[in-house]
């Protein structure tokens, strides 16, 4: 059985209290990944990428995004079809 390397690449953002800005950084972070390595397996990001809660509003997040869901699946399809 041959073993094939996984290749994983970590974003590291900023989030601050606009997830708006914050969801436009890590896109632009995960593009420039995605486009500077030649394979990518898996993007990681931090935890609270897309917002910095505090701690009385850490459990009042919310749904994820459909804005975030779409961004992330249209990039894991690009990737695909470019591997």
């Amino acid at each position: 059985m041959m073993k094939q390397p996984i290749s994983v690449v970590n974003v590291q953002t900023a989030p601050t209290k606009d997830p708006a800005a914050n969801l436009e950084q890590a896109f632009r972070l995960m593009d420039e990944a995605l486009t500077s390595h030649k394979y990518v397996d898996v993007v990681t990001l931090p935890e609270y990428f897309y917002y910095a809660p505090s701690n009385k509003e850490a459990d009042q997040i919310g749904p994820i995004p459909e804005k975030l869901i779409e961004g992330m699946a249209s990039r894991a399809r690009l990737t695909a079809h470019t591997s």
